[in-house]
């Protein structure tokens, strides 16, 4: 028994060492909503400013974009009693950019989908394949040197996939700003990211129609206790 109880968590042990090595476990952290509760993989946003709008998490966080697909979602909704999710969502990125040179471009590109599923002691259990939620690519060309401004992207697929109590969404987005013919110090730099997610309310099934013989019974049931009460009344009054 021992032995067995031994291997069991030697096995274990190991497979969760190979899981690590190969992509990084999560930690998430909980923000409630109204009708959506929110998680987000602290180690991708250690220092993130995150705010509940609605049905949507906005984090605050200026760092650089190097984001990558991961394996893990990077934000997890999950519906409150009565609600569910239909699989709809978007990913909007906002940041600024600084270039030197009048050659510059500023490229953009977003990509997200999800996963339904369910969520429980903070593991997320897909149950359903990616839904491409969307993609966007942009290249600008800057031509004032030095230059600073403001961008945004939007990636977003409001299709209706069906109904979940908790979705993951997988993104990938890349921002960078750089002059193609020189070695310059053009930078573009993440400063709000918004997730957003389509829930709605779950309807309750419709009450049953009685039929005809449904009523029928009824009826006859009153009348025989209306004839058992008339029967105990005479005996009594006798």
């Amino acid at each position: 028994m021992k032995a067995t109880l031994f291997r069991s968590m030697l096995a274990l042990a190991l497979s969760c060492g190979g899981l690590a090595s190969a992509e990084v476990v999560p930690f998430y952290r909980e923000v409630d909503g109204v009708n959506l509760d929110f998680y987000y993989d602290i180690q991708l946003y250690p220092n993130a400013h995150a705010v509940a709008l609605g049905d949507s998490l906005m984090l605050d966080s200026s760092r650089y974009m190097t984001e990558v697909n991961r394996f893990f979602p990077m934000v997890i909704a999950v519906a409150h009693s009565g609600h569910v999710l239909t699989g709809g969502s978007s990913t909007q990125v906002r940041g600024y950019y600084f270039v030197n040179t009048d050659n510059s471009v500023l490229r953009t590109q977003i990509y997200s989908n999800v996963k339904g599923g369910t969520f429980g002691f903070g593991q997320f259990i897909p149950t359903t394949v990616y839904f491409n939620a969307g993609q966007t690519f942009e290249v600008q060309s800057l031509h004032d040197s030095p230059s600073v401004g403001f961008w945004q992207g939007r990636a977003s697929d409001q299709s209706d996939r069906g109904d979940f109590s908790a979705v993951g969404l997988f993104a990938r987005y890349l921002v960078n700003a750089y002059d193609p013919d020189v070695q310059s110090s053009d930078q573009a730099v993440v400063t709000n990211v918004i997730y957003s997610f389509n829930q709605e309310v779950l309807q309750a099934p419709p009450l049953p129609v009685p039929e005809p013989q449904t009523y029928a019974m009824l009826l006859a049931g009153l009348a025989l206790v209306g004839a058992a009460a008339r029967r105990r009344s005479a005996t009594l009054t006798r």
